[in-house]
């Protein structure tokens, strides 16, 4: 009998160990994610006030409800997949140092109610506080951006649906708008899938499972606005 009670006794201690750690560890993912919402809005913020600075001398004729100038190509016949033809450079995305940390724009997804900063390079370090240009250009229909899975950042890609809209606003003010047409699972270490993607695609968003072994990913393409 005395034995049962002191197995019993030792289950009990281990359960409770158990929950204690699981809190722990909830908290503490909490924590993580408050610190890197505090640190988005900080950015975007500042991004803000850079775009609103950069188009307050009315050189730009704003087009959408938040003061920013849609992409209209500068001629008609230039659709996005004939200026990788063109004797021209590609427009590349303009840089501006915000809080120390060197920004292209950032990435709206209103179905979401996500908003987030986007970084012109990326890390892990970065990736904590906004989200980040894994590779391309809007203007090169290769553009890939990466965020954590936090539930602000990337955590919901998976709820898009075909058709959602997602808008990319350089530090120009100049709005991009794309068109989600798939959300796929690419294996974490496929890093040629992620990026050819089959070459169909303008925008990709990606985000690890809370595995870690894949990563969530949106592929979609660039709506062009009427001048």
């Amino acid at each position: 009998m005395t034995r049962k009670k002191s197995k019993g006794r030792f289950l009990i201690i281990i359960g409770t160990m158990l929950i204690i750690a699981a809190l722990s560890l909830t908290l503490y993912n909490v924590g993580v994610q408050r610190s890197a919402e505090d640190k988005k809005n900080v950015l975007l913020s500042g991004i803000k006030s850079s775009i609103a600075a950069d188009t307050s001398d009315g050189s730009q004729q704003a087009a959408s409800d938040e003061g920013y100038t849609d992409y209209v190509p500068e001629k008609p016949s230039d659709m996005i997949a004939d200026l990788e033809n063109a004797d021209i450079p590609v427009k590349k995305l303009s840089e501006v140092n915000v809080n120390g940390v060197d920004m292209i724009g950032l990435v709206q997804i209103p179905s979401l109610g996500v908003e987030l900063p986007v970084t012109s390079d990326w890390n892990y370090k970065l990736m904590k506080k906004a989200a980040c240009r894994y590779r391309g250009e809007p203007l090169e229909n290769d553009l890939i951006i990466c965020a954590h899975n936090y539930s602000d950042f990337f955590g919901r890609l998976d709820a898009l649906n075909s058709g959602d809209l997602i808008y990319f606003v350089d530090m120009d003010g100049i709005r991009y708008t794309y068109e989600v047409v798939q959300t796929e699972l690419v294996d974490g270490y496929d890093v040629d899938e992620m990026i050819d993607g089959g070459g169909e695609w303008d925008l990709t968003l990606f985000s690890c499972t809370w595995n870690g072994k894949s990563r969530v990913t949106v592929r979609a393409v660039m709506v062009i606005a009427d001048e």
